[in-house]
């Protein structure tokens, strides 16, 4: 097995871009690195895979460790080195021992310049004697320096925030001080200038270049100008943003350029709500509110309230801690829409699934920006978006609908199909009917006879008798009476079932599209699928069809006949013709 190409990999941190960038940030540990491995494991450099990373060590879920690690695997590397324990992970001892695990999994142990970590022994070294190797269980590998090495791990997370706790209440207060903390917006740049006392602190002073472009954003939309116009013609005059570097993962070279792009209403809109420009640091340090700040605004405060009217205003404030305040001024929306289950404009919303999520699909309308209102079928509940434009999908439903319905020679085949079956069935009914209008003609007769038997009665106890005895026979006479008019029907009525059975299947299609009410619009849906579709299902066209739908391209078959099919091919037929017409027929 020929041995892999490097020995160690160095993993190089540091928490900054800035420190990336300084030659004097990773240097320092990259040579203290190539010495550990060429003393310890006799690696020359060429054999010395370095990764470097910038990532704050407090984070657990960090992509240059995670990349290292599958360095580790792909080059099958048995050393990993770093300067200290801080460099590998600040976010304390159960990271730091995971990540320790996790290294050991893939055969890579871990080394430290500073010669903290030391290698793993076993307890039960010597117990082999002369009969062979020594045993060996997890329980007995240990490392001895373990201890040392998570008080270092806890060390280093307490240390970082030590640092933060340090710096970033400077940072909060120098807010609170209308002081400059972060990058110069466009217009601006940072600079160092002196207090009353002389101490240098941080402000801003205007690139006049790119303060021009600034004052003259501010001015148009004060003047009420188009804002569409108005960043047309500043880039026509050369507007464009600040051009910035693109750094490698490791920042160790510039891999190309961002930025200098022109200037687009929503760069505008979001340039002009920045309280900078009027010369005041608002924000989360500040809880929102307006600080005056150590620097002139690059706009006057009346120009900048203008600009922003129907939208924020600043004011001067005699209860506000800083003596002013930031007002929205936008229109407060309208009451919510309620939510409609059942939508004329989208009428297929309550037929039609997500195919993500399974629930029932969305419905509403996205404005473009030249104001035409497009609506849209579409679902994103914890998921990516899918959707489908409303227009299109009708189109496609009336295509994919139209296709699906039956010929005039399938309907014909049904008519004699269902005359046939319905005739068996009134045979059978007719023989019910005969038995029925007997046993009712029985109990006619019975029930005459006891009321003559009554009148003829002086005893109060029997007559009592007999009386309950009439009663509970004139309920049986009603009810077989009322069954017997249920299963009697007329010609008439066939011939209108059988009329309708054969509307269904030559205008389904139509009868879904056109239908006024959403109720038997569901109704003929159900005709047509098993279960509600997905919407990729009906775009793909791989619905779940019912029964005599999903026969259609045998039904149309000049060679298919009905008489020649088995019994159950045809009694599927028939029943699903009278599932549709007993749940149409009445609507």
């Amino acid at each position: 097995m020929s041995s892999p190409k490097y020995r160690c990999l160095l993993m190089v941190r540091v928490s900054t871009t800035k420190g990336a960038k300084e030659s004097e940030g990773p240097e320092w540990q990259i040579d203290r690195g190539l010495a550990l491995a060429k003393d310890k494991f006799e690696a020359e450099p060429d054999q010395v895979l370095i990764h470097t990373e910038v990532w704050s060590g407090r984070d657990e879920q960090r992509p240059g460790l995670e990349q290292a690690f599958e360095l580790v695997k792909q080059h099958n590397i048995p050393h990993a080195l770093f300067f200290d324990i801080d460099r590998f992970t600040r976010a304390g001892v159960p990271h730091y021992e995971l990540q320790k695990r996790k290294f050991a999994a893939v055969n890579c142990t871990i080394h430290d310049v500073k010669g903290i970590i030391q290698p793993a022994t076993n307890s039960l070294t010597g117990t082999g004697g002369e009969f062979g190797e020594d045993f060996q269980y997890e329980w007995s590998v240990y490392s001895p320096s373990e201890k040392a090495e998570f008080m270092e791990a806890q060390m280093a997370k307490d240390e970082a925030r030590k640092i933060l706790a340090r710096t970033v209440p400077a940072q909060i207060r120098n807010a609170q001080q209308g002081k400059t903390n972060r990058v110069a917006p466009y217009g601006f740049k940072n600079i160092k200038t002196s207090d009353q006392s002389g101490k240098p602190q941080a402000s801003k002073a205007p690139i006049e270049k790119e303060a021009f472009y600034v004052r003259k954003i501010f001015e148009g939309l004060a003047d009420g100008q188009d804002i569409r116009q108005l960043c047309d013609d500043l880039n026509a005059q050369g507007y464009r943003s600040r051009a910035r570097r693109r750094w490698n993962a490791d920042y160790s070279q510039v891999v190309g350029n961002s930025g200098s792009l022109p200037l687009t209403p929503w760069k505008a809109r979001q340039m002009v709500a920045r309280p900078v420009y009027a010369g005041f640091v608002c924000e989360k340090w500040t809880h929102d509110l307006p600080v005056p700040a150590n620097h002139e605004g690059l706009v006057s405060l009346e120009l900048w309230n203008r600009a922003n009217e129907g939208c924020w205003k600043i004011i001067k404030d005699a209860d506000s801690p800083t003596g002013w305040r930031k007002l929205n001024t936008k229109p407060s929306k309208s009451k919510k829409r309620p939510y409609l289950r059942h939508r004329t404009d989208f009428p297929f919303k309550p037929l039609i699934d997500c195919p993500t999520c399974g629930k029932p699909i969305k419905a509403n309308y996205s404005t473009s920006r030249n104001g035409k209102r497009y609506g849209y079928y579409q679902c994103a509940r914890g998921h990516k978006q899918v959707g489908a434009r409303r227009q299109r999908l009708h189109d496609h439903l009336r295509e994919y609908l139209g296709g699906l319905r039956f010929t005039k020679k399938v309907a014909d085949r049904f008519e004699q199909h269902l005359r046939d079956v319905w005739a068996e069935r009134v045979g059978d009914l007719n023989r019910h009917l005969v038995e029925a209008s007997k046993e009712l003609a029985e109990l006619r007769e019975e029930a005459d006879q006891l009321i003559k038997t009554i009148k003829n009665i002086q005893n109060p106890d029997l007559l009592q008798r007999l009386e309950a005895d009439y009663t509970n026979l004139s309920q049986r006479i009603k009810l077989l009476e009322a069954k017997r008019d249920e299963k009697e029907f007329s010609e008439a009525d066939v011939n209108r079932a059988i009329k309708w059975a054969r509307h269904l299947v030559e205008h389904l299609d139509e009868l879904v599209i056109d239908a006024d009410d959403d109720g038997l619009r569901a109704i003929f849906w159900s005709l047509i699928f098993t279960r509600k579709p997905t919407l990729a299902e009906l775009q793909n066209r791989t619905a779940p069809l019912s029964p005599l739908v999903r026969l259609k391209g045998d039904l149309e078959d000049d060679d298919f006949d009905l008489a020649h099919q088995t019994q159950s091919e045809r009694n599927l037929i028939s029943k699903e013709l009278f599932r549709w017409v007993d749940l149409t027929f009445k609507q």
